[in-house]
């Protein structure tokens, strides 16, 4: 403990630090990044890793939807497929990121339907890293 007293530790940096031109210091543009982010969202839907998928939502959509409502929801989803993929700055810190998803979804029949949805999210920063702070769905 003492040694930490002497010696603290630096903050990080913020590895989502942008320039003047929208780039990440990692070189990805923020658009870029926020695609990414709702890709793995889905990958990590498509393994079951649900814990990892909900640690993507900002606190906002963790507070209205309990991890447990949250896993429920996708329990029947077999496998989610993104068609198509659109990102759009909404201003400085967010971006929104359209897709066209296909789903494999059991029935209360036990059979698998395949149903396509529109999805738009918003992706913003919180405590220094992206999240997914809100999304609406509509099936097409």
């Amino acid at each position: 403990m003492e040694n930490w007293a002497k010696n603290p530790s630096k903050p990080q940096t913020n590895e989502y630090a942008v320039d003047s031109t929208g780039q990440l210091n990692n070189g990805q543009s923020i658009k870029e990044e926020a695609e990414a982010l709702v890709q793995y969202y889905y990958q990590c839907i498509n393994l079951r890793d649900y814990v990892t998928a909900y640690s993507l939502l900002g606190s906002d959509s963790q507070s209205r939807t309990r991890y447990q409502d949250f896993r429920n929801g996708y329990l029947r989803t077999e496998y989610v497929n993104i068609q198509n993929i659109i990102s759009n700055y909404k201003d400085n810190n967010h971006i929104e990121v359209t897709i066209t998803i296909k789903a494999q979804e059991l029935t209360d029949q036990d059979t698998i339907v395949t149903s396509l949805y529109m999805c738009t999210y918003d992706i913003g920063y919180e405590n220094d890293q992206l999240k997914i702070l809100s999304g609406k769905f509509s099936k097409i």
